[in-house]
């Protein structure tokens, strides 16, 4: 029973064959010639198959009818000769795939224009490094003559300030006043203190006590009160205590008091 079913199976396939060459052979020429691919030999291996047409080209097989019948041959069997004209073309190797992928993706980076801004950026820095630097010399001349000219400027308003100090102080500053340092012996003269307490501001606590004997003394050499002199102390009252020493005026000198002529007068008589 079995041998039956599979002798029918067998004819029920081969009529389907045969009808689906037939119907080839009924088709155009030119659409024949675009679907079959004909050789006279083909071999494969050992084997050589004579009057070879190929009528299915799936992924990895062929269907193939020749003068002894029909075969399915693998397409890795298949000499390269003959895939490239059945139009199997050879898959690149793994590597050349990776170095093609890498490739284009290097492309779509367009690492070339990448290189070219920025060489174009650097060469654009360079050029406004060297237009600031230039702008910042000029202006280097321009401010450290701008810091120079103010400096001499507050030097020559401290002596004047100075200066009158000792003037009103009644004493004469002459020309040391004006000399940087120097000006510390006319300050001292003008507060009535020797010129040995300018050895004491070479030292720190010297110096510091001869600073607080100078303020009280000078303040009572231009006959103001103590607090003056404290407040030539402190930070920021300091300037303006000093400024008011400067420009202020000294205090009216006490009437000296009158002789009693009428007195006089009276002795004179007695004594005649």
């Amino acid at each position: 029973m079995a041998m039956k079913e599979c002798r029918k199976y067998c004819g029920v396939l081969k009529t389907i064959i045969w009808l689906g060459i037939s119907i080839l052979t009924l088709l155009p020429q030119n659409v024949r010639a675009a679907i079959e691919e004909t050789f006279p030999t083909l071999q494969i291996g050992t084997r050589v198959y004579k009057n070879v047409t190929v009528t299915t080209k799936a992924k990895n097989y062929v269907f193939i009818l020749h003068s002894s019948g029909m075969e399915n041959i693998k397409v890795g069997d298949l000499p390269e000769d003959i895939r490239l004209k059945l139009g199997y073309v050879p898959d690149a190797s793994r590597s050349q795939k990776t170095s093609n992928w890498a490739r284009d993706r290097m492309a779509d980076f367009h690492i070339g224009d990448v290189k070219a801004t920025e060489l174009n950026a650097q060469k654009k820095w360079h050029e406004q490094s060297a237009i600031v630097f230039e702008r910042v010399r000029a202006l280097d001349h321009k401010l450290c003559g701008a810091i120079l000219g103010g400096l001499l400027l507050l030097h020559l308003c401290f002596c004047f300030c100075c200066m009158l100090i000792c003037q009103k102080a009644g004493k004469e500053p002459g020309i040391l006043i004006w000399l940087p340092l120097l000006q510390i012996f006319p300050l001292l003269r003008a507060a009535g203190m020797s010129a040995f307490w300018a050895i004491a501001y070479l030292l720190v606590v010297p110096g510091i006590i001869a600073q607080i004997i100078w303020c009280f003394k000078i303040a009572s050499a231009r006959g103001k009160s103590p607090l003056v002199g404290f407040s030539l102390l402190l930070p920021v009252i300091s300037f303006f205590a000093f400024l008011y020493l400067a420009f202020s005026e000294s205090a009216a000198a006490e009437p000296a008091p009158k002789e009693d002529k009428r007195g006089s007068r009276l002795m004179t008589l007695e004594t005649a």
